[in-house]
């Protein structure tokens, strides 16, 4: 038997409008959340929890959500959209661009040797105006698990995104490698900040337009109820953001720099005998 969709905190406390249906027949068209009844409203409140958190960034409490969070839900939820509109995509995860992982901070101070592959069909001389010098050097960091914790390493790559040794590599003038750095995490952070919001809002609104669909379908004279396929379940993502590791990499390089300096065997020290 189908498992009633119990609220976790009921809507009812942040209904201040009323404005809900007494009762709907079945197979009826849902033009927007008035058209539900207060039981059918109050069904909707895990996914509008999972919405809120999904935005936590840009909400003052995350903890609880309001009238102005729910209005602000079904608002999107029924965005060019009408619960006849049955056949409802669920997102997908794209693949990054180079701009979303990388930041052209430096160039390339010569063309750079051509591909293995290139060289086997006899080509010796570097073809592509990505690879050529003065042409930008993508730089991306990235903290990568080792058996002793992670490791804090910089990558370089061409704008088509192919992998370049840090050798043919040059900062562009003014540029320091701790602006470099900063400037990678700081681009890389808003991109994936942006990815997780967009991928996780577009499923939670997806899961509530088939439930729209389904309460359509219905009508009211049995309570409201939903699959598990029809709950979020743990798809939504997670952000995985450098600068949240990157304190831990400060300290230790820190404690490091603190220890080295108490050896004395750095240049001040050095003598020529």
């Amino acid at each position: 038997m189908p498992t009633l969709l119990a609220p976790l905190v009921p809507l009812r406390t942040v209904l201040m409008d009323g404005d809900v249906t007494v009762s709907r027949d079945n197979t009826t068209t849902i033009f927007e959340a008035k058209e539900l009844s207060l039981i059918e409203r109050d069904s909707f409140s895990d996914l509008l929890r999972e919405w809120c958190d999904a935005r936590r960034a840009t909400r003052a409490n995350a903890q609880t959500f309001t009238a102005d969070d729910q209005k602000s839900f079904f608002e999107k939820v029924f965005y060019l959209w009408i619960s006849d509109d049955y056949m409802v995509a669920m997102p997908t995860l794209q693949e990054k661009k180079i701009q979303e992982t990388s930041v052209p901070v430096a160039y390339f101070i010569e063309n750079l040797p051509v591909t293995p592959s290139k060289r086997k069909r006899g080509q010796t001389f570097q073809t592509n105006p990505r690879r050529m010098a003065r042409a930008p050097a993508y730089m991306s960091v990235k903290f990568e698990a080792g058996a002793l914790g992670n490791d804090f390493k910089l990558y370089w790559k061409d704008e088509g995104g192919l992998a370049v040794s840090s050798e043919f590599v040059r900062f562009k003038e003014g540029v320091t490698k701790a602006q470099a750095v900063e400037a990678a995490i700081v681009n890389w952070d808003k991109c994936e900040r942006a990815r997780v919001e967009k991928f996780n809002t577009e499923l939670i609104i997806a899961l509530a337009r088939m439930r729209f669909v389904r309460f359509a379908r219905e009508g009211t004279a049995r309570p409201p109820y939903s699959p598990q396929e029809l709950r979020v379940n743990n798809r939504t993502i997670k952000c995985n953001l450098i600068s949240d590791e990157f304190e831990e990499h400060y300290n230790i390089m820190k404690a490091v720099h603190e220890g080295l300096k108490g050896r004395k065997i750095g240049r001040p020290n050095h003598m020529i005998i």
